[in-house]
């Protein structure tokens, strides 16, 4: 038992120094860091961060071709790039928004820019000359044809 003059009387830490909009602030550089961190950034201007998303894809193996669903959203089909080589798929796909004005004051503004990529290694080779795509309500549709698809054999046993 500790004798009652052995005791310090506590004190009262300072009141937080910290105001609202500074707590929101550091919440914004918080997220920055985690969604660049997670999905890596790219720098176009020294101070202008962009991101590039992984596109939410669906990757289907219909026996004579590859069905692929990808997630776009907000980009318009011009600004889509597809490319195969060989057995490698990549999609790329990026909108900025409007050129920016002197007189443009902005608050906040999050919607300057969107951009995803995604590739991938197709376990066979493809025949690149007959991918058919097609691009509908932010949502990519992609068939690629196996160049040798599996056919079903009947085997008669002996």
């Amino acid at each position: 038992m500790t004798p009652m003059s052995s005791i310090v009387p506590r004190t009262r830490s300072p009141a937080p120094t910290t105001t609202f909009e500074d707590t929101f602030s550091q919440m914004d550089r918080l997220f920055d860091q985690i969604r660049g961190d997670l999905f890596g950034t790219l720098w176009t201007a020294p101070g202008t961060p962009r991101s590039l998303l992984p596109a939410l894809t669906d990757v289907e193996d219909k026996g004579s071709a590859y069905h692929i669903q990808m997630d776009l959203p907000g980009i318009p089909k011009e600004k889509i790039d597809i490319r195969l080589n060989g057995t490698l798929l990549t999609v790329d796909a990026q909108n900025e928004s409007a050129k920016e004005s002197e007189d443009q004051t902005y608050l906040r503004r999050e919607r300057s820019y969107v951009g995803f990529h995604r590739a991938f290694e197709l376990p066979e080779p493809v025949l690149s000359d007959k991918v058919d795509a097609s691009y509908r309500d932010g949502v990519l549709d992609l068939t690629v044809p196996k160049a040798r698809p599996a056919t079903e054999q009947k085997i008669a046993v002996s």
